[in-house]
């Protein structure tokens, strides 16, 4: 666990609460998100090459699809990837696809309504399969099935909340409907976060957020909450570093276990 801030002491299951993102924290969910983003940019382009797993992509757009991924703020701009990929932006950094995307912001609308109507068929019509392609990271569903109490657990996402049902419910893990939280550009992670400080009274320094993106975690800390960067999640070389040096406290999936099973 690498922490600058000195700031975080032990977590109290008893007393203190925890809030979790979902995709590159608690789903594995990138062979969807890639396989549904391609297929999105294929209606788009008004193209029949649908496929169903990420075996149906060359290694090579599978391999830069998967380093854009880690660039991404919502669920169309996985559509973008594949845009960027058409267009071989030069895309290094987190500036480079905001700049990207914002160049080609007329289309967001559309990219947005067609992945996840795209989503939403896959999903209807290829249920197990696309379960399959959302699997858990190894012991996150027995970390949400014995987390205990379970009202001191939350799931703050970019991610449509029935989706996240539907990975959950696949897994057996039932958590409270007013648990799940689905963020947005109108209300962002620290807008919902702030909400539930004020809603439950909880002090701050009782509450901890885990992301994979280290911009939604500068964000977010500004409201007094403890802010961990997972680093298992789709981050980079560079982000990473800029966690670290932001004084944010990084944690592997074990480091994640042990601090908040207690064990």
């Amino acid at each position: 666990m690498k922490q600058n801030s000195g700031k975080m002491h032990l977590y109290d299951k008893n007393r203190d609460v925890l809030a979790l993102d979902f995709d590159g924290v608690i789903a594995n969910s990138i062979s969807e998100c890639l396989v549904v983003g391609h297929n999105a940019f294929a209606a788009f382009k008004r193209r029949s090459d649908i496929i169903d797993e990420l075996g149906g992509l060359d290694e090579q757009r599978i391999a830069e699809s998967k380093r854009l991924r880690n660039f991404i703020r919502s669920g169309e701009d996985y559509v973008y990837i594949n845009l960027a990929i058409e267009k071989k932006a030069d895309i290094q950094n987190q500036a480079d696809f905001d700049h990207f995307t914002e160049k080609f912001s007329g289309l967001r609308p559309t990219f947005f309504d067609i992945f996840y109507r795209e989503r939403e068929r896959f999903s209807n019509e290829q249920r197990q399969k696309w379960i399959q392609l959302n699997p858990l990271y190894a012991g996150i569903k027995e970390f949400l099935r014995r987390f205990s109490p379970k009202d001191h657990l939350f799931i703050i996402t970019t991610k449509k909340i029935y989706f996240v049902n539907l990975v959950l419910s696949a897994q057996k893990i039932t958590l409270p409907e007013s648990h799940l939280f689905h963020a947005n550009s109108s209300i962002p992670k620290k807008e919902i976060i702030s909400g539930l400080l004020k809603s439950h009274r909880i002090a701050p320094q009782h509450f901890y957020f885990v992301d994979d993106q280290v911009d939604t975690l500068l964000k977010v800390r500004n409201v007094g909450v403890h802010c961990i960067f997972a680093e298992w999640g789709y981050n980079n070389t560079e982000q990473k570093e800029k966690a670290l040096q932001a004084g944010i406290t990084s944690m592997t999936l074990n480091e994640f276990y042990k601090y908040f099973q207690g064990d």
